[in-house]
């Protein structure tokens, strides 16, 4: 896999990955701010509630001290009924004496009169002078009430009974406090009293049983925790928040289905993970660019160098305009590295095909020359070619008495004369001693002309050494180049018997 690609790839997982953990944690941040707010809502809504159980106690209770008070209002059957229909917060009164058995009944059956409560725990409480607010109990007539007690106090201080509002929990006004009351999205209150009885509840069916997070709800207020996730008998979850009333003990739960929250929340998650997904996109369009201004000239500068293993030197042009200053730097290191192979190449390759002393072509650049003929013959590129095979008589002689120096300079002379006759392209050392000339468009006779000149120039050095020269010539002689050098070799050979004398090969 191409850098690029990776760098591609590493890129957009590392966005996917950024852009999943950012809806993770807006929808975290989400819920727990609805749960916030919906926690710190519903404890507001039981404080206010329980604000309001408080009032209605308290006058509740000055209803029925006043009550207690007037004498009149306390024997009188029928005040004591109109009494009892005019306080919008009970629903019956009863009055009895010390000993517990009642005298009056306010919107009650005559036939409770006569009845010992003495008993029931409001009237103990009353008796001691006390107000007394009661959890649910079954009344006289099989209702489940509430009783608010007061006591009844003569002149002396003594106490002559007590009065006591009865309220019937799943008929009276009481409900009226808390109905059509709206706490959030399909939000609810319920009232507890100290026992965990329910005293009101919008499900009028449960309405007098126990709560089943009442022991939760306890617990919570022991530790100082007022808000709750609780599930109900039909594994429904609620947020829920619980305030406690100083005189009754009683509980105000508020709650809220968690459903609600979650519905709440789905719009806006949904446009985070819009939102986010755009941007995801976007910024993946951006990088794929902008990673592509970069990755692209650097695949080019890749592909380039892998040229150079090939042998190829390719420039990279056109390329400068669309890159950053970092790649174009390496663009121009590269062009300039390109160019000094290019120069160093030439360099080599020349080297290679010329004579490191003479100056000349070497065997090998002559070999070239010679295969290329028989070639240029056959297409018609030459119509007559000659090669001639010099070789140095008494060299060796020369070379022992004067030196290799001057062995070396009379070399170079003989190249150069062969260079000023016949041009650099045409001369080559054979070796050693031996030289050759290549003839394109030359025939034999032409050929021992230029064979005779070279002969006389070197001569005219007098350095005790002369030129033996053999000639071939094609088509004269041969078709073939290689059959040609051999002929010219021969010639060669039959010039060495005498020395310094020009031999064709028709003459051996």
């Amino acid at each position: 896999m191409k850098l690029s690609t990776k760098i591609k790839w590493v890129i957009t997982l590392l966005i996917l990955l950024t852009a999943v953990v950012q809806i993770w944690g807006t929808h975290y941040i989400i819920r727990l701010t609805g749960e916030r707010l919906i926690a710190q809502m519903n404890e507001e809504g039981a404080n206010n509630q329980i604000r309001q159980l408080r009032t209605l106690i308290d006058r509740t209770e000055n209803s029925l001290k006043h009550i207690a008070q007037v004498e009149q209002l306390r024997t009188d059957k029928d005040k004591l009924d109109l009494a009892a229909t005019m306080l919008p917060d009970i629903n019956a009164l009863i009055v009895t004496d010390d000993k517990g058995v009642i005298v009056n009944a306010g919107n009650y059956e005559d036939s409770l009169i006569g009845q010992n409560v003495a008993f029931r725990e409001y009237f103990q409480g009353a008796m001691q002078g006390k107000t007394v607010i009661t959890g649910v109990f079954q009344g006289l007539d099989n209702r489940q009430v509430i009783a608010v007690a007061v006591p009844i106090k003569e002149s002396n201080g003594s106490i002559a009974g007590v009065v006591a509002g009865i309220i019937w929990i799943r008929e009276s006004h009481f409900a009226d406090l808390f109905e059509n009351r709206e706490f959030g999205r399909n939000g609810s209150i319920a009232i507890l009293d100290s026992d965990g009885t329910i005293l009101y509840h919008p499900n009028k069916e449960i309405i007098g049983n126990r709560h089943v997070a009442f022991e939760s709800f306890q617990q919570g207020l022991t530790d100082g925790k007022k808000i709750f996730i609780f599930k109900d008998k039909d594994g429904k979850e609620y947020y829920s928040s619980i305030a406690q009333g100083p005189k009754t003990h009683w509980i105000a739960v508020v709650q809220t289905p968690v459903s609600e929250l979650e519905e709440m929340q789905k719009p806006l998650t949904y446009g985070v993970i819009i939102t986010l997904g755009i941007m995801t996109i976007l910024f993946l369009l951006i990088s794929t660019i902008s990673i592509g201004r970069i990755t692209k000239p650097l695949s080019r500068v890749t592909q380039a160098f892998a040229s150079l293993r090939v042998g190829k030197y390719n420039r990279l042009e056109n390329i400068e305009a669309e890159t950053e200053d970092d790649i174009k730097e390496l663009v121009i290191s590269y062009n300039e590295t390109v160019e000094e192979l290019e120069q160093l190449y030439a360099k080599l390759s020349g080297e290679a095909q010329i004579d490191g002393l003479t100056g000349i072509y070497n065997r090998k650049s002559f070999n070239s020359s010679v295969e290329s003929l028989t070639k240029e013959f056959a297409e018609g590129l030459i119509t007559k070619a000659s090669i001639l095979l010099i070789d140095l008589d008494y060299f060796k002689r020369y070379n022992d008495t004067q030196g290799h120096l001057m062995g070396d300079e009379l070399l170079k002379s003989l190249a150069q004369i062969m260079t000023n006759v016949v041009g650099g392209k045409s001369a080559f050392r054979y070796g050693g001693d031996e030289f050759a000339v290549v003839l394109r468009g030359a025939n034999s006779d032409q050929a021992q002309e230029i064979g005779e000149r070279i002969r006389v120039l070197f001569e005219q050095l007098e350095s005790g050494c002369s030129t033996s020269i053999g000639i071939a010539s094609m088509p004269d002689h041969s078709k073939d180049a290689q059959v040609l050098l051999d002929y010219a070799d021969k010639a060669l050979y039959t010039s060495k018997l005498t020395r310094n004398k020009v031999t064709l090969f028709e003459h051996c």
